[in-house]
């Protein structure tokens, strides 16, 4: 073979196996969307989903002389579903009761109100009470946020982050960005990779967001930090999470494991906190790291060493049930009470 004829053919080489790993990558995400995406009944689409792998690289790489027909076919194919999966809107659900709706805001001037506001009842041993309502804010009186901290296991990303906006009144508004479920017990993280969780920001009551974790046997460790922000930047935070859960109520998101967490859920979503925290420092995806994160970028005082400050931040476990308080405001004065108090 001539060398002048060898570049030519390596480029060759090297183009076919390309293409054969973008198909193969392809042929994956085709086979997870259907498993995990497509509104067919379960039975059907887990079937289809595990199927339609092998079948698409059986047909793919078999040789003889229908090749070029089957991948032409194949690649027509592949590249209709892309076009659906990428731009149809989410198949309808049944969503767990705590998600059944979605939280939205009406802006006017200083006042804002908030539709779908929750205050669900948690309890050990009965099912959830939810209770959807409007609620009104006066965003001139927000005054603090803090970062409420709550580790479920061993690991930095078993952990779950949420936040609650102080107000002059005394009253608590909490804010957690979830994955949306169909079900508490079946949950498959891998989903998140195929267009399966939307995206839930939650506004509701502390009695809520912090009963439910109380809830559980034994109550989640949770622990309090207050955030280094100006009662403006406070509201600039609240402001645009309320206006991301807006947005989606009118035109739904995926939650992706690979980008989002519920820190990062909080955070992207915020001018303020997005811009302290620089883009390179990984932490930011790993929820196990939010403390020592906005310690170092001025978010949370540094002032105390890391575990005096978790000792004063831990909320007790002996804490009574939030509905046995007359109000919520009432719930959220005593758990700050009670922070610190077993250090």
């Amino acid at each position: 073979m001539s060398t002048r004829h060898q570049p030519a053919s390596v480029l060759r080489i090297i183009a076919k196996v390309l293409l054969h790993i973008v198909f193969v990558i392809a042929a994956f995400i085709m086979a997870g969307g259907i498993y995990f995406w497509i509104g067919w009944p379960v039975p059907a689409r887990e079937f289809a989903g595990i199927a339609v792998f092998p079948a698409a690289l059986l047909l793919w790489f078999w040789p003889g002389k229908s090749k070029l027909i089957r991948r032409v076919g194949l690649g027509l194919i592949m590249i209709a579903f892309f076009a659906v999966y990428y731009t149809k809107p989410p198949a309808p659900q049944d969503w767990v009761p705590l998600h059944e709706r979605r939280a939205s805001a009406e802006f006017a001037g200083d006042n804002v109100t908030i539709h779908n506001f929750r205050d669900a009842e948690h309890h050990s041993d009965a099912p959830v009470e939810v209770h959807w309502r409007d609620e009104s804010f006066d965003l001139s009186e927000v005054e603090t946020a803090e970062l409420i901290i709550q580790p479920f296991g061993d690991g930095p990303f078993l952990t779950h982050i949420f936040i609650t906006f102080g107000f002059e009144s005394g009253e608590q508004l909490a804010v957690s960005v979830e994955a949306r479920r169909v079900s508490w017990d079946r949950f498959q993280p891998l989903g998140g990779f195929f267009r399966n969780f939307e995206t839930y920001p939650v506004f509701g009551t502390e009695r809520d967001l912090i009963g439910k974790r109380l809830a559980h046997v034994p109550p989640e460790e949770m622990y309090f930090y207050p955030l280094e922000l100006t009662p403006e930047e406070v509201r600039s935070v609240l402001e645009d999470l309320l206006r991301f859960s807006t947005d989606l109520s009118e035109t739904p998101d995926f939650y992706d494991t690979l980008e989002e967490s519920c820190f990062t859920g909080l955070v992207n979503q915020s001018r303020e906190l997005k811009s302290r925290i620089p883009s390179w420092d990984i932490r930011r995806w790993i929820p196990g790291y939010a403390l020592p994160l906005m310690r170092d970028h001025g978010l949370i005082s540094d002032d105390l060493p890391l575990e005096e400050q978790q000792m004063r931040a831990h909320l007790p476990n002996d804490v009574p049930h939030p509905f046995s308080f007359d109000t919520d405001r009432d719930f959220s004065i005593y758990l700050r009470e009670q922070l610190g108090e077993e250090a």
